[in-house]
This record gives structure tokens, sequence and C-alpha cells, in this order.
């Protein structure tokens, strides 16, 4: 499908995808399996964003997500529920393999006029605001309807002027785990993804639709590998 087309797709997560989930902990299972059900036209790369996070709420998910805020990387527990290694790190494949690269963004003196447009040619629902190499910021649909149009604001605002500054931001070395567990956290559909060398250098989007379809495809291969082990010769179900 041509970059920017729509679809309608239903997001009803599989049963070996539910079970590949049990890491996220019930909350955050919960609340996929929530936005799995709701039956929508997408875009192809991505779902409709919500408000990013900004500002000191992100301090309080330090103690439970490796994300970096204000360009500095806040402590968190690893890419598991548990910890960072062996069996109790859940889930390890990487946010790098699930992103958008490059991803589409905007610079803040862009109009808002500009960044409509961007987001309509690429069928995304959030654009990073980037400065240099940096993400300093996003804007989304949200943004444009209700911060900027339903109060008469002139297109030509620069985008700086309703932007969700300091956004929340994952490492791209990140599992998707911790994703996850930051969208579900913060109630938001789309993350700008950066290089856990340069704190806040933008290398990528990953939105909620992009990590669901990530899980559905890596979960069904390794079902199929263990149902075709499990029905080899001499393996030990067959016995």
């Amino acid at each position: 499908m041509p970059r920017g087309a729509s679809r309608t797709r239903s997001l009803r997560p599989p049963g070996r995808l539910q079970d590949g989930l049990r890491p996220l902990g019930q909350a955050a299972r919960a609340w996929v399996f929530r936005s799995c059900r709701r039956s929508r036209p997408v875009p192809a790369t991505g779902i409709a964003a919500r408000t990013p996070l900004t500002g000191t709420r992100a301090v309080r998910m330090a103690g439970r997500l490796p994300i970096s805020q204000g360009g500095r990387r806040l402590p968190g527990r690893g890419h598991g529920r548990r910890g960072h290694s062996g069996k109790e790190a859940g889930m390890a494949m990487e946010i790098r393999y699930a992103m958008s690269s490059p991803p589409t963004s905007v610079p803040p003196d862009a109009s808002l006029e500009e960044a409509a447009r961007h987001m309509a040619e690429a069928g995304v629902g959030a654009l990073p605001v980037v400065q240099g190499e940096e993400v300093i910021g996003m804007v989304t649909d949200r943004e444009l309807v209700v911060r900027a149009m339903a109060h008469g604001l002139s297109p030509r605002l620069k985008v700086e002027t309703v932007m969700s500054a300091d956004p929340v931001a994952v490492d791209a070395g990140s599992s998707v785990t911790v994703a996850l567990h930051a969208m579900q956290s913060v109630k938001i559909r789309h993350l700008p993804v950066v290089d856990h060398k340069h704190a806040r250098r933008l290398v990528g989007m990953v939105s909620f639709d992009d990590l669901f379809s990530y899980l559905s495809v890596q979960l069904g291969a390794l079902a199929d590998v263990v149902n075709a082990s499990r029905k080899a010769p001499g393996s030990s179900s067959t016995r």
C-alpha cells in the first residue's frame, strides 16, 4: 500500500499475541486490548495521536520507564517488568525494528498549515518538532484542531505556539514493552525515538499501530517455530 494511504483495520488481538503480551502486566495488557478492539480507519503509517505528555508528569514515570525528558535520560527498571537480564527482562525486541525511519518532522517556525499538510501527505496524526537534530516538541492533529482552529487562530501561526514541548521519548535500543508501557501510562499513541548516545537526537517515530503490527508478525513467527518443533519427530510432545 502506498505511503500515506488509509485503510480500515479491525485491531483484534489473536490469542498468540495475547500470550506474548503477558510480560507487560495486567494494566498495560488491558490497555493494549482495549486499543486493539477499536475498529476504526487508521493511516497506514500510524494512528491519530492524543496530546503527548509534557512537563513534570514524565518525571513521575522515572522509576518505571527508561525514557528521556528534557534532554536527559531518566532512570528506569530496564526492558522488562522486573529487570535487565535473563527471563526477568520480558520481551527483548527493540523499538528500532518497529519504528518508522526517517520520520517526517517540522521545525518550530513551520506554520500550522504546513504541519497539517505534512500530516496529510505522510498519513500520520503526529509530528515531532525538531531543531537541528534534536526533538523539542510534538504537534498532533488534535492540537491543530483544538488549540488552533477551534479558537480561530491563524493557520500561519508557528507550530511552536501550539506544540507540546519537551515530549516523552524512548530510546531506539529499548524494548517494545517499554514503548507500550509508556503509551499506556500516559495515554498517548505516538512516541519519538531517540539515539541513546545523544539524548534528544531524533532517529524515528513509533506508534501503537507500528508496535501492534510488529508484535503480531514476531509472535506469529515464534508460534510457528514452537508448533513446528512440537510436531517434529522425536520431540517430547509427539511421544
